[in-house]
């Protein structure tokens, strides 16, 4: 099932102060936004708070590397690896490997 989801603008530094990125909430407040006993229907959109850096984009990795220096949590798309992991590792595979 395909989601519509809403991402943070993409910063290239890390933020100068600290608790301004990522955005954090008390969580009261996430279980009133996506309760967890109604997990088969997310909130519209679904709100993405960390930001995303493209494996493929070398000015995306050395913003990366730079939040990772600063200890701040990011995710990396587009990661071949990952990506043929993803293909490979189907469900039939992982039945018959098993």
């Amino acid at each position: 099932t395909k989601h519509p989801y809403v991402y943070p603008n993409k910063l290239m530094e890390p933020p100068a102060n600290l608790g301004d990125y990522p955005k954090l909430m008390p969580l009261k407040e996430v279980m009133e936004i996506w309760p967890q006993d109604d997990l088969d229907n997310p909130p519209v959109p679904i709100r993405e708070d960390l930001i995303h850096f493209d494996f493929n984009s070398p000015e995306d990795m050395e913003a990366a590397c730079k939040f990772r220096d600063a200890k701040l949590p990011f995710k990396v798309v587009n990661v071949p690896e990952v990506i043929a992991a993803g293909e490979k590792w189907t469900d039939e595979y992982v039945s018959k490997k098993l």
